[in-house]
C-alpha cells in the first residue's frame, strides 16, 4: 500500500489509494468485531454465572 498520501494533503487520493486505504480499513474493522463479540461473551458468560450464583443463594435461604 502507498502510504505517501496524507488527508492533509493538497492532492486527492487515487483511486488505487483510497481502495488500498479501504481495503485496510475493512481488515481492522473485522479483527476489532471479533475481539469485541469475543470480550462480549466473556462478559455475558460471567454475568449469567453470578446470576445463577445469586439465584441458587436466595434458592437457600
Amino acid at each position: 500500500m502507498d502510504t505517501s498520501y496524507r488527508f492533509t494533503s493538497d492532492f486527492e487520493p487515487t483511486e488505487k489509494q483510497l481502495e488500498d486505504l479501504m481495503t485496510e480499513v475493512i481488515k481492522d474493522v473485522k479483527k476489532r468485531a471479533v475481539k469485541a463479540d469475543l470480550k462480549f461473551k466473556e462478559i455475558q458468560k460471567k454475568y449469567f454465572a453470578d446470576v445463577q450464583k445469586h439465584q441458587l443463594a436466595k434458592l437457600k435461604q
